[in-house]
């Protein structure tokens, strides 16, 4: 049974099936080990951006929502608003039209400011989502491949 799992173990350092056998010693054990942290990152970078791209289709896709049934909403308060006012000018005169539109006009400013409110405070929560995320990427990713130095790479250097 063919296994297409990214995460798949062979027994090989860092679990990569096309990555060399392990090396000697302890020079070749603290290669392996910066090898392996280096794929560990370069997949952390790549998760981060896959939730990023996902967080921001699925804000894209509550954005076109919310215009949507705000529109819908939209026609359907103004319909019910004009049936009322004309039912209270039926039945009162325009005195009665008047204060039904008045009140009306008032309970929808704040059930809109209400959710208004509501859809910002999301909003802000998934921006600061998004904004930490983004600072982890760029911390991690400078130039699309991790910068890690170990004590063996500095000590060759000298």
């Amino acid at each position: 049974m063919a296994d297409d799992s990214p995460f798949r173990t062979t027994g090989q350092a860092g679990g990569d099936p096309d990555s060399p056998a392990p090396r000697p010693g302890v020079v070749g054990a603290l290669r392996d080990l910066s090898d392996s942290l280096t794929q560990l990152v370069q997949k952390q970078v790549a998760l981060v951006r896959l939730e990023v791209s996902r967080e921001a289709s699925e804000a894209g896709s509550r954005s076109a929502q919310l215009l949507l049934f705000a529109g819908i909403g939209l026609v359907g308060y103004f319909l019910i608003n004009v049936a009322i006012i004309c039912l209270a000018g039926y039945l009162a005169g325009y005195g009665g039209m008047s204060a039904t539109a008045l009140s009306l006009g008032m309970i929808h400013l704040i059930v809109a400011f209400v959710q208004i409110r509501r859809q910002m405070e999301a909003f802000e929560q998934q921006q600061a989502r998004l904004e930490s995320k983004a600072e982890t990427l760029a911390a991690n990713d400078t130039s699309g491949t991790p910068q890690i130095e170990t004590e063996v790479e500095s000590q060759e250097s000298k």
